[in-house]
């Protein structure tokens, strides 16, 4: 088994990030640490990156994120001190660009400042990727933003525009443009083809290693209803969503509807689903059945696990494979054989998808599965990665920790699971 090549995150003074830091995301990343030790921001963290990279306009209040203002976003570098004067996020690409036969990482970044109404305003962004450097900076250039690159061939490229970029795509045709001797007259252009070329491979390549925009979830899900009514089943972090998809989901057999069963089966959640319809027609009301103990029983009726756990488990199956996946606290009212099968489900996933799946959790139960699957060589030890948060008086380290190949901890850092051995060793006392 080869490990799938993942992007980094890029972090600075970001909440309670101030040091830079690039964070390797792994095909399946746990996310774990104490309340209030930054995971939930680094969820966050990562949407916004991703709107940041492809050109899409940050929402930093967008659910199931709410990051408030620019004071409320930016770090305190040291205790007594204001916010920062700025906070950056990022990505770092690996394999993206391909350059003389061999593949070169891209790496995008984007600086916020504080604006007078105290919100983020963009400020930089820097895209750098084998001979291609570029750097995007507004508020300072009198009259547009002000480009800079210098290209493969070491020409290079320095103007002020009042054009408006949707993207990061925009920006790269407006460089070859400029450049180019049909829009240029009289002059000669400074762009080899090998700066052609690039420029057109690398808008393609950050949209290749991007994907669709990652998927959110909020903590705690939808309550579940006795009868529902057909909606547009757009995504929502809480799962509003899901009973229409859900029933539009079971209508067509398939590999995912047995992947939903077998979750079903082994979490001890229910042997089935059903969907019971009042009416004829596509817009009349419907329920959602799960069968337990070889009998039907209304959702609302089996136990609030259920509810909480098929938005995950729907949404995953669901989703485009090249869309991140944002989850909060899948164990949520789950008992721990369910909280192991889910585990057992993202190992099983990322082995199908192109797009990492993040999990903030509590849950040892889920980890130790996964680590189980390891050491069944299911998966690869270098799919799965396990970030220890770990606030420090001014700043928080993310401390990876190293899994063993046979699926054990090596050198687990110090915190780490220090709270249960404690409980334990004063229990046997």
């Amino acid at each position: 088994m080869v490990p799938k090549a993942t992007p980094s995150l890029l972090l600075e003074n970001f909440r309670c990030f101030v040091a830079p830091r690039e964070i390797p995301l792994a095909p399946l990343t746990f996310l774990v640490g104490g309340n209030s030790s930054g995971k939930t921001s680094f969820l966050a963290a990562v949407r916004l990156a991703w709107d940041m990279s492809i050109g899409r306009a940050p929402n930093f209040n967008e659910e199931p994120f709410d990051l408030g203002s620019y004071h409320d976003i930016a770090a305190f570098p040291k205790e007594g001190q204001d916010r920062t004067e700025y906070f950056a996020l990022g990505f770092n690409l690996p394999l993206a660009s391909q350059r003389m036969g061999q593949f070169q990482p891209v790496k995008s970044s984007c600086t916020f400042r504080r604006s007078e109404d105290d919100h983020p305003v963009f400020s930089r962004q820097s895209i750098s990727a084998g001979g291609i450097s570029i750097a995007i900076e507004t508020g300072r250039a009198a009259g547009g933003i002000a480009i800079r690159a210098i290209l493969p061939s070491g020409a290079k490229f320095n103007t002020i525009t009042d054009a408006r970029f949707s993207g990061t795509e925009d920006v790269l045709w407006f460089i070859e443009m400029e450049n180019d001797p049909q829009f240029i007259r009289g002059k000669k252009s400074g762009l080899t083809k090998t700066d052609r070329d690039e420029l057109k491979s690398l808008s393609t390549t950050i949209d290749s290693m991007l994907g669709s925009r990652p998927i959110a979830h909020a903590p705690v899900r939808t309550q579940p209803k006795r009868t529902y009514d057909p909606r547009t089943p757009t995504l929502s972090p809480e799962g509003v969503h899901i009973p229409t998809l859900l029933s539009n989901f079971l209508q067509n057999e398939g590999g995912d509807q047995k992947d939903l069963e077998d979750f079903g089966r082994e979490s001890g959640l229910f042997a089935s689903l059903k969907v019971r319809r009042f009416g004829t027609t596509g817009g009349d009301p419907f329920q959602i059945q799960a069968e337990t103990h070889g009998q039907l029983h209304n959702i609302i009726d089996v136990g609030y696990g259920v509810s909480q756990a098929l938005p995950i488990v729907v949404d995953t199956l669901n989703a485009s494979s090249d869309a991140a996946l944002l989850i909060q606290q899948p164990e949520v009212h789950l008992h721990p054989m369910a909280q192991a099968a889910i585990g057992t489900f993202f190992a099983q996933q990322i082995q199908r998808r192109n797009a990492p799946i993040i999990v903030e959790t509590h849950s040892d139960y889920m980890i130790d599965r996964v680590r189980l699957m390891i050491r069944k060589e299911i998966i690869h030890k270098d799919d799965v990665q396990v970030l220890f948060f770990s606030p420090t008086s001014t700043d928080v380290d993310i401390i990876p920790i190293t899994l063993g190949d046979d699926g054990s901890i090596i050198d687990p850092p110090k915190g780490y699971r220090e709270f249960f051995l404690n409980e334990q060793f004063e229990f046997f006392s």
